[in-house]
């Protein structure tokens, strides 16, 4: 899997490996729970802005983005989401 993540540049076939792994490991819907868990973080630490007309765009902002974690991603997506670069693993 870090081969194809690495590589360059990606074929059909290779998004779909890493579209059949992203489903059989469950990511996309790991993502999706850690993203409400720091949209839920994110949301205490604005609580003291209250009134202040941003506060509710910063919300909008991120449910806007936790919302569009889909369990069934297109090629297209994965081949965006996969082309960025991977933290060094220890």
């Amino acid at each position: 899997m870090r081969r194809l993540i690495l590589k360059r540049r990606k074929t059909s076939a290779d998004l779909k490996v890493l579209l059949k792994l992203l489903r059989k490991y469950q990511s996309l819907q790991y993502a999706r729970r850690r993203a409400r868990d720091f949209t839920a973080e994110a949301f205490r630490a604005l609580e003291p802005l209250d009134g202040n007309p941003v506060k509710n765009d910063l919300r909008d902002c991120a449910e806007f983005f936790v919302t569009g974690i889909t369990d069934d991603p297109s090629p297209f997506f994965v081949s965006r989401v996969i082309s960025f670069p991977m933290p060094a693993v220890p």
